[in-house]
């Protein structure tokens, strides 16, 4: 279980720390910063699966998470 889960008072603090990222007006404006992460994501798949290589696309999405969350913050 997630320690955000655990820790109620932990999860609200965490909730009102990173609200203002969610904020429209905030996603549109770095929705270039989106779209760099996703050429990125989509360019080292396509190198790292040319020869028919095999990617575990489950653990790139925690570092894509926080390229593309941090800097909302």
């Amino acid at each position: 279980m997630s320690s955000t889960l655990r820790d109620p008072a932990f999860h609200s603090r965490s909730r009102r720390l990173s609200a203002p990222a969610f904020r429209g007006e905030n996603l549109r404006a770095a929705g270039h910063l989106l779209l760099k992460e996703m050429d990125v994501l989509v360019a080292r798949l396509q190198r790292d699966c040319a020869d028919g290589g095999y990617v575990d696309v489950i653990q790139l999405f925690p570092q894509l998470t926080i390229d593309v969350f941090v800097p909302l913050l």
